[in-house]
């Protein structure tokens, strides 16, 4: 006989937790499994660590653009004593994660599920069904497509590494590699980036973008666009990677790290079996987050199609997944307002509509674009690049998108996002008295 439960939830990360608690908070029989560790993406080889070294990588880069202006001395980044400090974040999560789901009186299992029917689950041996099945299985680093391929890092390898390799080369030019990059280089290494296209940091406003990599440069970033990688190999301890249109450029690496991206983590789930759609962007959902092939299964997080890689994302599927699981599909995800953030140095922020976007749904939008890098807020913290471009309605009463690059751009995005997500006027934002000096009160010249 299986063991039953009402709520069955696969993957422990900001989704899967969120649906586990409120749904035996609810008073719900539910079962959590993971394959891995319990934790996450985020927790675990994500967001949380990488913020880690940013961090670290942002004070060394913020004392050296003081250097002059009453701060004095050397400053560097010491890779073994900061891998540390990152993983003393993260080697808790896991107990502590399992703990929390037990208290809460949550059944967990670790092992690899496998779906036998439309509501049946096998875990190595062990049987399971249960009314709903919550898919939250996060996401996997996306296989390099090329010969060679096992020789590159995977950007959860990055989180292992106990000493930094003195020449690194990145692939592919979105978030992970930038990020990445930029440590890196803060730390001393040598580092290149490798992109297939003219286009790098494509969910970011183009005209910001082009200022992120002109800091990149400046940073000792050697960026490569229009160079899709042909193969990778071994020469020594040296790795070999070979590139461009024809395949003729020669990067010589102490190591390469795939950061190309991330895949729905769906592999061997046997999803066929239970009659779940999905394509390689995931677990196709309808706007309940419930299956649209199976309306026993929801999906929450990287694992659902269409979606963010983004936590807050994740965490708002749970809670419509919730919902709908205990009073019947009646809430609609609503992704309005979502902030994103590369957190390079400075960091690249992102709110609401790009202006190409915006054209195409009110052509009588207006645009400001603007420098900031004069503003006071930036010279006392010698900061080279920082600008914004607001995208307004064509009545100027409503803000439809938000781009900001600079210190604090991560911070002044999020109330942005709460204006277009409740959609405040702009008099409304005016009227706020903000705190001052701050990158906050900077709203106000970035809408009068």
């Amino acid at each position: 006989m299986p063991e039953r439960f009402d709520v069955i939830v696969l993957g422990t990360g900001p989704a899967g937790g969120v649906v586990a608690k409120e749904c035996v908070a609810a008073g719900l029989s539910v079962a959590a499994i993971d394959k891995g560790d319990f934790g996450g993406t985020c927790p675990l080889r994500g967001c949380e660590p990488k913020k880690v070294l940013v961090d670290a990588a942002d004070a060394v880069a913020r004392a050296s653009n003081m250097q002059g202006n009453g701060v004095t001395g050397n400053f560097g980044l010491e890779w073994p004593s900061l891998h540390r400090f990152q993983r003393s974040f993260v080697e808790p999560i896991p107990k502590a994660v399992q703990h929390s789901l037990h208290k809460a009186g949550i059944t967990t299992v670790q092992g690899v599920p496998v779906f036998t029917g439309a509501n049946t689950l096998s875990v190595e041996g062990r049987q399971f069904e249960a009314e709903h099945i919550v898919i939250a299985t996060g996401a996997q680093p996306r296989q390099l497509p090329v010969p060679g391929n096992d020789l590159a890092l995977t950007s959860d390898d990055f989180f292992h590494l106990s000493s930094l390799p003195s020449r690194l080369v990145f692939v592919g030019g979105g978030f992970i590699s930038f990020e990445f990059a930029h440590v890196a280089a803060l730390a001393g290494a040598e580092v290149s980036i490798v992109h297939r296209s003219e286009r790098v940091l494509r969910p970011f406003d183009p005209d910001l973008v082009a200022r992120v990599e002109e800091a990149s440069r400046q940073a000792g970033i050697r960026i490569y666009k229009d160079t899709p990688v042909h193969s990778l190999s071994e020469d020594g301890s040296e790795v070999v990677l070979t590139a461009g249109p024809e395949g003729t450029q020669r990067f010589v690496a102490d190591a390469v790290v795939n950061a190309i991206g991330r895949v729905p983590s769906i592999d061997g789930l046997d999803l066929e079996n239970a009659g779940i759609e999905w394509s390689e962007h995931g677990v196709r959902v309808n706007e309940f987050m419930q299956s649209v092939s199976n309306p026993a299964i929801y999906a929450a997080g990287d694992v659902a199609e269409p979606g963010q890689a983004l936590t807050p994302v994740a965490v708002m599927h749970a809670e419509t997944v919730v919902h709908n699981i205990l009073n019947g599909p009646s809430k609609t995800a609503d992704h309005s307002g979502t902030a994103a953030t590369l957190f390079t140095y400075p960091p690249l922020a992102r709110v609401g509509m790009l202006e190409s976007e915006a054209r195409e749904t009110d052509p009588d939008c207006v645009v400001k674009h603007r420098h900031s890098e004069n503003w006071s807020e930036y010279q006392r913290l010698g900061q080279q690049y920082a600008g914004y471009k607001i995208v307004f309605s064509g009545d100027r009463q409503r803000v439809l998108g938000a781009h900001l690059l600079g210190d604090g751009a991560e911070e002044v995005a999020n109330v942005f996002a709460l204006a277009v997500r409740k959609g405040l006027s702009v008099a409304s934002l005016q009227d706020m008295l903000w705190a001052y000096p701050s990158f906050g009160y900077t709203l106000r010249h970035m809408l009068g």
